[in-house]
């Protein structure tokens, strides 16, 4: 079980509450983000602070020169997190 979100923005439903019930299920991510990405990079840094304040276990990928959309390397990104959501 897990999660992998590219240039995310915070959904309101995003709470401590929310994040301390996906530790308990053992849910698992990685948060894609562009450095240039002024849109949405803000809410990603907020949403990994969250996570590291209530433990989730999860990985924060900046990707350096990027702005807002899908890495020019996403296959190689979205195997190494989905390989970290399987814990392998």
């Amino acid at each position: 079980r897990g999660f992998i979100a590219c240039c995310p923005s915070k959904p309101g439903s995003l709470n401590r509450e929310a994040v301390k019930q996906a530790v308990q299920r053992g849910i698992r991510g990685t948060i894609l983000t562009g450095e240039k990405d002024v849109s949405h990079s803000p809410e990603a840094n907020e949403i990994d602070a969250l996570f590291k304040e209530m433990n989730l276990e999860h990985r924060f990928i900046v990707i350096p020169g990027m702005g807002h959309g899908v890495p020019p390397n996403s296959t190689e990104l979205f195997q190494i997190a989905a390989a970290h959501i399987s814990n392998k």
